[in-house]
């Protein structure tokens, strides 16, 4: 997904901050076993007006044809 996002001229950062325009959530559990939605860069997102983008859906809107 990085290098996707790389390849689209965004950027990807590690933390989430005032610059963040987009967190990307992915779907199930993370590695430590917590839902997507319990983590703190989630969360943190959310508290922040961060507009939340679910990982799935991301994949079939980059793979549709680019609209220009």
């Amino acid at each position: 997904m990085e290098e996707m996002v790389l390849c689209y001229g965004g950027k990807v950062s590690k933390a989430i901050s005032g610059n963040t325009n987009y967190c990307l959530a992915g779907t199930g559990e993370t590695m430590n076993g917590l839902a997507v939605t319990e983590g703190t860069k989630y969360k943190t997102a959310v508290q922040k007006g961060i507009k939340i983008l679910k990982l799935g859906l991301v994949e079939v809107k980059v793979l549709q044809p680019l609209q220009l």
